[in-house]
């Protein structure tokens, strides 16, 4: 289990690798990106079927910015609900109120807004006002979102101490999570990477107390509000990145090829290719907005097609296509990982 005082060690040692590796673990996490977002779990009770099986970005975004303004105002905030709670969690609160990608509110670093309001969070989302307005709205009628005239809209905690609302789909994603990072993380000591062997337990997640299923409440939406700020900043959109992500369909031994400085991706059965049924299957994206998707996707030469068969460029597997991300932006997307699998995954 990887701990706070892992993470330094971690990210020097791969802070190290060659660009070609660090592309290869990145393309493998890309693979289980899509999963990341569904709601199949819980998809069924009334509340959580309005959502849909995929609640959208623009849905989700929003929901999870209020969320965690929440979190900080009541951790800050003495005389607010829930305060000596939140403060038991030990969040990594300096992570949040110090990002580069995110500025929360209610802190004394906060210059531009004195409460949550639609400007903050369209702000904060990129999203304009009336979409935040507009999208605000299936997390007000299940009051989900809650407001009043001090801190502007707010999480009432209660729903999550008190309520099922999500739980089993927040689980399944955590699950999902954990197991895609255990992989890399068991391939990365298995290469000689990394010079320890770490893994992430998932099993038990589900017996884990309410303090501990809220800190795995409040990391997934930690962790969506960073992927979607990170999205923003990349040349494709979210819905792209599911279908991409849908579209590295890899077999199991891709690990024994990670040493390989080359590799013919195709050619040696690494990922296989895919069609619109198995992408709108895994994404849960509607069948003909796939296939538009897929279509922008060749257009930007992410996805190429050979009849009805899919498959992603060379332009995709080349190291090349981290280019479009800094290596400022690669730190601290894997610093935002390792904070997320510490906080997420080890109980208290």
């Amino acid at each position: 289990m990887i701990r706070n005082k892992d993470i330094a060690g971690i990210e020097k040692k791969l802070y190290s690798l060659p660009r070609d590796k660090v592309h290869k673990l990145l393309l493998l996490h890309l693979s289980g990106f899509s999963d990341f977002f569904l709601n199949i779990a819980s998809y069924g009770d009334e509340v959580e079927k309005t959502l849909g099986a995929r609640v959208g970005a623009k849905t989700l975004a929003p929901l999870s910015f209020i969320i965690l303004n929440t979190i900080i105002y009541t951790y800050f905030n003495k005389n607010a609900p829930y305060h000596k709670d939140i403060l038991k969690l030990n969040l990594p609160i300096n992570e949040f109120i110090n990002h580069p990608l995110l500025k929360f509110e209610f802190t004394n670093n906060s210059q531009r807004f004195s409460k949550n309001t639609i400007e903050c969070i369209a702000y904060n989302t990129n999203y304009p006002k009336e979409t935040v307005r507009r999208q605000l709205k299936p997390w007000l009628k299940i009051d989900a979102v809650l407001k009043n005239k001090k801190m502007g809209y707010y999480a009432p905690f209660e729903i999550i101490f008190e309520t099922d609302l999500f739980k089993k789909t927040h689980y399944w994603i955590a699950e999902k999570m954990g197991k895609n990072w255990s992989d890399l993380l068991t391939s990365l000591h298995d290469l000689n990477f990394l010079g320890k062997s770490y893994s992430i337990n998932t099993k038990k997640l589900k017996d884990r107390d309410k303090k501990n299923y809220f800190k795995i409440w409040v990391m997934l939406h930690w962790y969506w509000s960073l992927c979607f700020r990170y999205i923003d900043k990349s040349p494709l959109n979210y819905n792209e990145c599911c279908v991409l992500s849908s579209s590295l369909f890899f077999n199991k031994e891709f690990k024994n090829k990670m040493s390989s400085k080359n590799i013919n991706f195709y050619y040696e059965g690494v990922i296989k290719p895919v069609n619109l049924n198995s992408i709108a299957e895994s994404s849960l994206i509607p069948r003909e907005s796939v296939r538009r998707i897929v279509n922008s996707l060749i257009s930007k030469n992410i996805l190429r097609k050979d009849k009805n068969k899919i498959y992603v460029t060379e332009f995709v597997t080349n190291p090349k296509f981290l280019v479009t991300s800094n290596d400022d932006t690669l730190r601290n997307m894997l610093h935002d990982t390792l904070i997320i699998i510490v906080n997420m995954f080890n109980p208290d």
